[in-house]
């Protein structure tokens, strides 16, 4: 990712840009399934909390990297977006030099499971996993096209000047990297599912009445239940991926985190049409019927039980 990133201040050709973008990508497609996975074995007990922190750090990244590649490409000059393939690479370093202390966590915490659930052995749900993608697919329009199109509806519906509408973006990311850390804790309190739930229902009435209102104040204040809808549920959406899959868990972790970005990716030129052709307003109306959807789905999802859904005893 970083020497991808990089390159693209050595290049002035449009589809060396792309193709540097794409293997950008890739490495985020190798990282995120597997890190997901070693975070689920050294959570022990503690998954939510544990998924929540490492999210904070993806979630924050959205609000981080494009002030520091500004800050860089305009204030220095584009070569200094060669700051990313020096952080990438100190990453890199350490997770290397730090992977035999975390295999090991990782083997200690699973033999600690073992032993607290003896005579039980992972099994795949594959139905409740299904029922679990549409509300990964709300999720991920609401966040993807409210990263997209919130800027815009600041401008062009509130009339509030550009500077205004990248501000309601910075509020509603900065909240999010707090909520991703604070759902986590609160799903191990509750349980992952009954915080996915939550999350789904504030998502109905809050893009609701944002897609409704005229006024900046009401707007703004809308992205604080914005922000809990998208954010406090993210990690459930990980943790219950990961159980409903318990002998695939390297493949539950990548749809998950893949899809919670793909699927609202591939929405937005759609929307953009329909806001061409019928009104900005008409179109974000998507974004509360994706999270009544998600909610129906979420509500037919089993209820969390006081033993590990991901196994189940032997014969």
């Amino acid at each position: 990712c970083g020497i991808c990133v990089s390159s693209v201040a050595f290049t002035s050709s449009y589809y060396a840009i792309l193709a540097a973008v794409l293997l950008g990508g890739l490495g985020s497609a190798l990282y995120h399934p597997e890190a997901a996975l070693m975070v689920n074995h050294v959570a022990g007990r503690q998954k939510g909390r544990a998924l929540g922190l490492f999210s904070v750090g993806g979630n924050a990244g959205f609000a981080i990297g494009p002030m520091v590649a500004g800050l860089a490409a305009y204030q220095f000059g584009i070569h200094w977006l060669l700051v990313f393939l020096v952080v990438n690479l100190s990453l890199a370093l350490a997770l290397y030099l730090h992977m035999p202390a975390i295999l090991a966590k990782a083997a200690e915490s699973q033999e600690v499971e073992k032993k607290e659930h003896p005579g039980y052995e992972p099994r795949n749900d594959w139905k409740s996993f299904g029922k679990l993608l549409f509300p990964i697919c709300a999720r991920s329009m609401g966040f993807t096209l409210s990263n997209t199109f919130i800027p815009m509806f600041w401008i062009t519906i509130l009339m509030t000047s550009a500077t205004q509408g990248t501000a309601a973006l910075t509020i509603l990311f900065t909240l999010g990297a707090f909520l991703t850390y604070i759902g986590g804790i609160v799903s191990d309190r509750i349980g992952f599912v009954k915080m996915l739930r939550l999350a789904m229902l504030i998502m109905v009435p809050s893009f609701f009445f944002l897609t409704r209102t005229t006024q900046v104040w009401l707007a703004t204040a809308l992205l604080v239940p914005i922000a809990m809808s998208l954010f406090m549920g993210y990690s459930s959406i990980v943790g219950l991926g990961q159980q409903y899959l318990a002998k695939n868990m390297g493949f539950a972790s990548g749809v998950t985190l893949g899809l919670t970005t793909t699927v609202g990716g591939l929405m937005a030129p759609f929307v953009g049409r329909l806001a061409d052709q019928y009104g900005l307003v008409a179109a974000l109306q998507v974004l509360w019927i994706a999270g009544l959807i998600g909610a129906i789905a979420a509500f037919t999802l089993p209820a969390d039980r006081k033993e590990p859904q991901v196994y189940v005893l032997k014969k």
